[in-house]
């Protein structure tokens, strides 16, 4: 298939009060990589099995690669969260099947 920019979907945001949710761009790295480090306690009962290159920028081009995906196909949209306040990541989420 052809990549051509009219056949792409736009990427959605969703705009409250106090977040922003959007999908992840590539160049979130630094600032998903800061926050998901200092979350490590917080995530691990609902990923026990953290890779030792969990943070590592080509484990997060694998997992933008995956959303992605996802996405394309229809089965699930990862969003960041974004404080509107400061623009600030707060944190994720991913609904999908």
């Amino acid at each position: 298939m052809f990549a051509l920019p009219f056949f792409r979907r736009d990427l959605p945001a969703l705009k409250g009060e106090k977040v922003t949710l959007r999908v992840p761009l590539t160049n979130d790295y630094r600032e998903w990589s800061t926050v998901r480090g200092e979350s490590r306690a917080f995530l691990e009962p609902w990923e026990p099995r953290w890779q030792p290159d969990e943070l590592d920028r080509t484990a997060w081009r694998l997992r933008i690669s995956r959303y992605r995906e996802d996405y394309a196909q229809g089965t699930a949209i990862a969003f960041f969260i974004f404080e509107k306040s400061s623009g600030k990541l707060a944190g994720g989420i991913t609904l999908g099947n």
